[in-house]
């Protein structure tokens, strides 16, 4: 194994020092070059993971003071919560199918065009990691968030949003 494939390797390791023989600057420049090109690469993937987890928290918790604001009674646990988790299901639904520069929910268009493909959709990365927050929340075991989104979800895929919120207002209850 070269060192080559080595800086490969520790691509996502901070502050790694690799001793090796200088035969000459270009295969200095070499690697450090490949070590920025990494670095950048971690970096954009560690933003990308921040923006989407902060982004589906906030949807989460907007739905809290939406909830509030409408004046929505005092809900159970697992309706609030479900339909908030529903609600962070959805952005980050609509942010893995949305590209840079369409009309979807993304507020945050200059960081999410700088780790999308130049083709105009989501990377792969993207779409994945997205994917495996939706099934974070599709797979929580917990009766409020798990339970909770599960029934919520089935609900406004059965009757959409806006007539699920009007039941919840009416009743307290998902539609079923």
């Amino acid at each position: 194994m070269d060192v080559f494939s080595v800086a490969w390797e520790l691509s996502g390791i901070q502050n790694v020092f690799v001793a090796m023989p200088v035969v000459n600057q270009y295969t200095t420049m070499r690697v450090i070059t490949i070590f920025q090109k990494q670095e950048d690469y971690a970096y954009q993937k560690n933003k990308l993971l921040a923006r989407l987890l902060t982004g589906s928290i906030l949807a989460h918790e907007m739905m809290h003071a939406w909830l509030r604001l409408k004046g929505y009674r005092t809900l159970s646990p697992d309706v609030e919560e479900g339909i908030c988790q529903v609600l962070a299901h959805l952005w980050i639904e609509s942010e893995i199918m949305s590209g840079p520069g369409s009309n979807g929910a993304s507020t945050s268009s200059a960081s999410s065009t700088s780790t999308s493909s130049k083709k105009g959709g989501r990377s792969q990365f993207e779409r994945k990691l997205g994917d495996f927050f939706k099934h974070q929340i599709e797979s929580d075991t917990s009766v409020a968030y798990g339970d909770g989104f599960r029934a919520g979800n089935q609900a406004v895929v059965q009757y959409g949003l806006k007539r699920t919120l009007e039941h919840i207002r009416l009743t307290g209850t998902f539609p079923f």
